[in-house]
């Protein structure tokens, strides 16, 4: 789980490396990126898809749970 704010480090990759030298696959990437909310932090699940607040403040549960801390 992390967190990115506008697109993140690999948003700024990408622009750097531009759309002609990119694969289908990182253009896709790129284009979900894009789409994320600005200027507001958002949490990655392991795949690097976008999860709700709700779903992310779960997962952070579950893991302080794993390390018997409870909230």
């Amino acid at each position: 789980m992390k967190s990115i704010r506008n697109g993140g480090l690999e948003l700024g990759i990408f622009n750097i490396v531009g759309d002609d030298c990119l694969s289908e696959e990182d253009k896709k990437r790129k284009a979900y990126l894009e789409s994320l909310p600005k200027d507001r932090w958002i949490t990655l699940d392991e795949n690097g898809v976008a999860l709700t607040d709700e779903q992310a403040m779960e997962m952070a549960k579950q893991k302080l749970f794993k390390y018997k801390i409870k909230l």
